[in-house]
């Protein structure tokens, strides 16, 4: 089932099945369940996990077919900007390209064509429900997790430049 922008199709249970090791493991905490209403491109699902400065968002829009994992880095001496971690995108950082997003990314620079392609995979990755994809993506992350999170303000720095590349101006 394919969520609405008033039916999460699962997610929110998913996320609380797939992402407690955040709780059991390392110790953050379930903080918030946010449905964001706005515009249908805009609309979605947030689960918030905190401890401390450090913070973990999963979201899931449904317009767009997009579910991501978010990290707020506590890391000292980065801007505000900087602090915000996409996984998907870091992890291929970090592995030089190896591991590949579950997800397939649409960015900013992206052609007309990828973007369909990616829309075609996405379409092909849903078509039975969020909750396969969320149990993916969360066993992707709990194996990346301490990386994004131990990232040192160098790698968060070339990260950020490598990624400008996909989504900057």
């Amino acid at each position: 089932m394919v969520a609405t922008r008033t039916d999460d199709g699962g997610f929110f249970v998913a996320v609380k099945k797939h992402f407690a090791f955040l709780e059991s493991e390392a110790g953050l905490s379930l903080t918030s369940v946010r449905v964001i209403d706005e515009d249908p491109r805009d609309s979605g699902f947030v689960v918030t996990y905190r401890k401390g400065r450090d913070r973990v968002d999963v979201a899931w829009n449904p317009f767009e077919l997009s579910l991501n994992v978010r990290v707020e880095a506590g890391t000292e001496g980065l801007s505000r900007g900087e602090r915000f971690i996409p996984a998907e995108p870091f992890i291929t950082f970090i592995t030089n390209g190896e591991v590949a997003p579950i997800v397939p990314q649409v960015y900013h620079k992206t052609s007309s064509a990828k973007i369909m392609r990616a829309m075609r995979l996405k379409e092909r990755l849903f078509a039975d429900g969020v909750g396969g994809p969320v149990e993916g993506l969360a066993c992707r992350f709990r194996t990346y997790y301490p990386k994004i999170r131990d990232a040192t303000r160098e790698t968060i720095r070339d990260f950020n430049r490598w990624y400008d590349q996909y989504t900057g101006d």
